[in-house]
């Protein structure tokens, strides 16, 4: 069975660490098909879109993807959305699951082994972008 890897590298530090996962990932398992798109600030800053719909196809066509970091403005840009918490939202990926264990190293005789899920809700909170004025009454004055 071939599995197919969406790759979004990214921009900042993105493209270096996921250029390292590729490298792995070719060691240990060399059949996986591995299908690059864009997305980030730097494809806003070309395209005029922070995640391309053929970047969306891809990954809704793979079998899963590997994102690496991306950058954002550091003032709000009129258009700019995250472009992971688009494709959160998009592939409704609600929840990110790490699971964790010691994966059998030697431990000292008082430690007890690792077996823990941390979960974390994706697309509500911060993660969601529906920012909103609640009350527009104007602040009172200040008199002296």
């Amino acid at each position: 069975m071939s599995v197919k890897l969406c790759v979004i590298p990214g921009d900042g530090i993105g493209p270096e660490v996921i250029k390292a996962a590729l490298q792995i990932l070719d060691a240990v398992a060399p059949s996986i098909q591995v299908v690059e798109a864009q997305a980030g600030w730097g494809t806003f800053q070309e395209t005029g879109v922070a995640l391309p719909e053929s970047t969306l196809a891809a990954a809704r066509a793979a079998d899963a993807v590997l994102f690496g970091a991306v950058g954002s403005p550091s003032h709000p840009v009129p258009g700019y959305r995250s472009p992971i918490v688009a494709l959160r939202r998009e592939l409704d990926l609600y929840a990110n699951i790490r699971p964790t264990t010691n994966l059998g190293f030697n431990l000292a005789p008082s430690q007890s082994p690792v077996d823990l899920v941390v979960v974390r809700e994706n697309t509500e909170g911060l993660y969601a972008g529906r920012e909103r004025l609640e009350d527009d009454a104007t602040p009172p004055s200040r008199s002296a």
